[in-house]
């Protein structure tokens, strides 16, 4: 685990090292998902592609710097972050995003999505919204965002 220091222009940050083992690189401020395949449960990520709900509950976090095949590399779990990618058309209720709603995986494109109100309230959401965001019409569109991560 890295934690930045803590000083006056820049919020404590912290990253754990990971080692991609999907089948393509894994771009800076993408989420990256725990895997559990009996072979090195834990130990690895993977894009959160294809994937089922229930891997918001195996979230590691936000890849700092792309990180390709088999390699390692900083995925950020904790502080501000300004460059997570979102799906711009959203499922929030007002289709726009405010500071502090929750946000989800999108698996369908490996991105972050807003949900209607209420939707996560079970849990501690992982990782809110730092701005707000307007929504777009076009389907299947993305924008990065400012986001909080507590992942820890």
């Amino acid at each position: 685990m890295i934690i930045q220091r803590i000083n006056r222009s820049n919020p404590e940050k912290v990253f754990i090292v990971c080692r991609n083992d999907s089948a393509a690189s894994i771009a800076a401020g993408y989420p990256a998902v725990f895997k559990f395949d009996a072979t090195r449960d834990g130990l690895d990520i993977e894009d959160c592609k294809t994937g089922t709900a229930v891997k918001n509950h195996l979230l590691a976090g936000l890849v700092d710097q792309a990180i390709a095949v088999s390699s390692y590399g900083l995925v950020q779990c904790y502080g501000v972050r300004t460059d997570a990618v979102i799906a711009k058309s959203g499922t929030a209720t007002n289709k726009n995003a405010a500071i502090g709603d929750a946000l989800v995986l999108y698996t369908a494109a490996s991105v972050l999505s807003g949900v209607a109100a209420g939707a996560v309230s079970a849990y501690f959401a992982g990782i809110v919204m730092g701005e707000t965001m307007a929504s777009s019409s076009a389907s299947g569109g993305t924008t990065t965002a400012t986001v909080f991560l507590r992942l820890m």
